[in-house]
C-alpha cells in the first residue's frame, strides 16, 4: 500500500519534467520580454532624472508684489521682489537710456525700448532734393524744397516737397509719396493722393515769403471733382514761414 501511494506524485513529476522541454522556448520568450520592458524602464528613469538635472528651477508669475507658488505640501511660497538698483558714490545707478535715434533715409526711427518704434520727421538730404535746372530759377526759390500746404489759404495741414526725378514727399496719408512735373508756362503739377494739383507761383510782393496758388484740381481716374468751388489753397515756403505760424 506504500509503494501505490507514492507512485502518483512520482508520475506527475516525471511528467511535467517531460513537458518542460516543449514549454523552454515559450517560457524564455517571456523573460525576455520582461527584462526587456524592466531595462527600458530603467532607461526612461535615468534619462528623465538628467534631463530634470540640467534644466534651470522654474519660477512662479513675477508681480508687482512679488511671486509666490505653493509647495506639495501645501506651503505658500513666496518670491521676494529684486534688489533695488546698486548705490555708487550715493548715487543711484539707473537703466542705461535708450538708443539715439538712427537715420533710415528720409526719416528717423526711434527705439525707446522693445516693441516701440517711432517715426520722426528728418530733413531730407542735399542730394535728394530737386535741382534748380529741374525747377527752373523761379521755384528755386534759393535751395528751399518743402512747401507748407495751406489749405484754407491760412493754415497749414501739411507739406510737399520737390525731390529729384520728379519725385514728391507729402506729408499726407502718413508721410506718402507721389510725382511732380514742370510745364512750359511755369506751373508745376503735383500729383499725390487721388489729384492732379496744378500750382501757379505768385508774382513776389517786397519782402514776403514765396507764395503758390492752387488754380485746378483733377482727379487721376478722370471722374469729375465734387467741390466745384474755386480752389483757396496756397503753399507757403517752409523755409520763410514765422516758426510762431508753422504746424506743431
Amino acid at each position: 500500500p506504500g509503494r501505490s501511494s507514492a507512485r502518483p506524485p512520482r508520475a506527475a513529476a516525471m511528467a511535467a519534467w517531460q513537458l518542460l522541454p516543449s514549454r523552454w522556448p515559450a517560457l524564455r520568450q517571456g523573460w525576455l520580454v520582461f527584462l526587456s520592458l524592466v531595462a527600458l524602464s530603467a532607461v526612461r528613469r535615468w534619462l528623465l532624472s538628467k534631463a530634470s538635472g540640467d534644466r534651470p528651477p522654474r519660477r512662479g508669475g513675477a508681480g508687482r508684489g512679488g511671486s509666490s507658488n505653493r509647495g506639495g505640501s501645501g506651503h505658500r511660497l513666496t518670491v521676494p521682489e529684486a534688489a533695488p538698483p546698486a548705490r555708487q558714490d550715493g548715487v543711484v545707478s539707473r537703466r542705461p537710456r535708450a538708443e539715439a535715434p538712427k537715420a533710415t533715409g528720409g526719416t528717423r526711427t526711434w527705439h525707446g525700448g522693445v516693441g516701440a518704434s517711432v517715426a520722426l520727421p528728418s530733413a531730407s538730404s542735399p542730394g535728394s532734393l530737386a535741382s534748380e535746372e529741374e525747377l527752373g530759377p523761379r521755384w528755386h526759390c534759393g535751395g528751399a524744397r518743402r512747401w507748407l500746404w495751406l489749405h484754407d489759404g491760412s493754415r497749414s495741414n501739411g507739406w510737399i516737397e520737390f525731390r529729384r526725378g520728379g519725385q514728391l514727399k507729402t506729408s499726407f496719408g502718413g508721410g506718402g509719396t507721389g510725382s511732380w512735373e514742370r510745364r512750359q508756362t511755369d506751373e508745376i503739377v503735383a500729383t499725390f493722393g487721388k489729384c492732379h494739383h496744378v500750382l501757379e507761383l505768385l508774382p513776389p510782393e517786397g519782402d514776403t515769403t514765396p507764395t503758390f496758388a492752387l488754380r485746378k484740381r483733377a482727379m487721376k481716374d478722370g471722374s469729375p471733382v465734387r467741390d466745384k468751388r474755386p480752389p483757396r489753397t496756397r503753399g507757403v515756403l517752409e523755409a520763410g514761414r514765422p516758426s510762431a505760424a508753422r504746424p506743431g
